[in-house]
């Protein structure tokens, strides 16, 4: 995963609470930084079963969620979320090819992500 290092950071920005679910450690850590950088308050996990039980007990604005975790897929995730709050604002990320579909996450973005992207997603969908 690489970020542009020339990118700046939001001169205004709204704080927003996000969770970042990604079974590669190296991106929850990445946008981590990122987003906190920006201002945001950002939990992550690795773990799809450690992100449905933060959710039951935190309100997101915005969910990060990688398609392809070890235990379930992103869709079931979705899923799950859905049926507790079916207006939560979700997208996906996956470097996985072929890409999944969309189905019932607000977005997705394909791996490598880049600072841009990931501040227009907060930005539209958070």
């Amino acid at each position: 995963m690489t970020f542009q290092q020339t990118a700046q950071t939001p001169a205004k920005i709204e704080r927003k609470s996000i969770l970042v679910v990604d079974d590669e450690s190296i991106v929850c850590r990445t946008l981590e930084e990122l987003l906190t950088g920006d201002g945001h308050s950002v939990f992550t996990t690795t773990s799809a079963g450690t992100a449905i039980e933060l959710y039951k007990s935190r309100r997101f604005d915005l969910i990060f969620l990688d398609y392809y975790l070890p235990e379930m897929t992103g869709d079931k995730v979705i899923g799950i979320i859905r049926r507790a709050n079916p207006r939560q604002r979700i997208v996906l990320i996956s470097g996985g090819r072929p890409y999944p579909p969309r189905g019932a996450a607000d977005h997705i973005i394909p791996k490598p992500l880049t600072c841009e992207v990931v501040r227009a997603a907060v930005a539209k969908f958070a």
